[in-house]
């Protein structure tokens, strides 16, 4: 065949995508018989099966996964080619987005993004989804279950695009009449009051302990909770402390809620927050412009709060 269909690509990559032919099917509006039909050309074209049977599932071949990165590449450059991102009018648009964010990023920024979305896009929704140490986000993000992750590091598969946004260090929090500030605060006597530990993992003990230990001091851990924001309350009734980053510090109006912030007698591992998209989204204009006031929002918050630091400059 001299003259090559090149609709075959683009289906080709919706396939592998989708890994199911009645989901192709789905996607691309045609019939499963139709889908089944196109594969078969896809095959012959390439002189290789490209899924074969396992079981109830089907399987890519070597060759397909092979061919996977550079068949997405060109659909994505042949598309661009249609597309004029200077003609995204946000204000005649009403996109929802799915963010798929842990409740670091939720609580300290999800707000402020909402309204930097709505500034320029004001029919723009924010769909927030939980985050579970479980869930697995490439899957989610290759299945279109969410848009963008937003969160720490993780072992995401090697397909998905990642960009740094910020990385925050962590301070002591307690209500303002706790006795911990009635004296500078050393090891001996952070160690002296009842404390609350965040851990997704649900570990007793972790890398503070570990140098606790090591100067024969243990921590009194009472509460042991999934996340930071849980406590926040808790923490304005009761004498307890709580090891919190930065970023939700800087964010909260502590000192209005009866809060108040303390350097920590030792150093901890800052934490590092990151936005991660599939990528198909690469160059989609929409995709693009939310990434973009994402990654806006957290340089400003490194602008306005000297605790946090965040990459100098905007590479998109």
């Amino acid at each position: 065949m001299h003259h090559r269909d090149l609709n075959l690509l683009v289906a080709l990559d919706v396939l592998l995508e989708e890994g199911s032919v009645a989901a192709a099917a789905r996607r691309m509006n045609l019939s499963p018989p139709a889908m089944s039909r196109t594969l078969s050309r896809i095959r012959a074209a390439f002189d290789d099966p490209i899924f074969v049977q396992a079981g109830r599932r089907m399987t890519p071949t070597p060759r397909a996964l092979e061919l996977q990165q550079q068949v997405h590449a060109v659909v994505a450059q042949a598309t661009g080619l249609f597309r004029n991102d200077a003609h995204l009018d946000l204000s005649r648009i009403s996109p929802v987005f799915t963010i798929q964010a842990d409740d670091l990023f939720l609580g300290a920024l999800g707000a402020a993004l909402l309204e930097r979305l709505r500034s320029e896009c004001p029919g723009a929704t924010l769909r927030f989804i939980s985050h579970d140490r479980h869930d697995d986000v490439s899957l989610s993000l290759r299945e279109r279950h969410a848009d963008l992750f937003i969160g720490a590091p993780l072992p995401f598969k090697p397909e998905i695009r990642t960009q740094s946004l910020f990385t925050t260090g962590f301070r002591g929090f307690a209500r303002k009449a706790h006795p911990i500030f009635r004296q500078p605060v050393t090891l001996e006597r952070f160690v002296q009051f009842d404390q609350i530990s965040i851990s997704r993992q649900d570990r007793y003990s972790g890398a503070i302990d570990e140098m606790l230990a090591a100067r024969g001091l243990a921590r009194r851990i009472v509460l042991i909770v999934p996340t930071f924001f849980t406590m926040i309350e808790t923490l304005r009734g009761y004498d307890l402390i709580m090891l919190m980053p930065d970023i939700v510090i800087e964010t909260l109006p502590h000192r209005e809620i009866g809060l108040r912030a303390f350097e920590l007698p030792f150093p901890t591992a800052p934490l590092t927050g990151l936005q991660a998209w599939h990528p198909r989204n690469d160059k989609d204009a929409l995709h693009r412009w939310l990434r973009r006031k994402v990654r806006e929002l957290c340089v400003e918050m490194k602008n306005k709060h000297p605790a946090l630091s965040a990459p100098d400059a905007l590479n998109e």
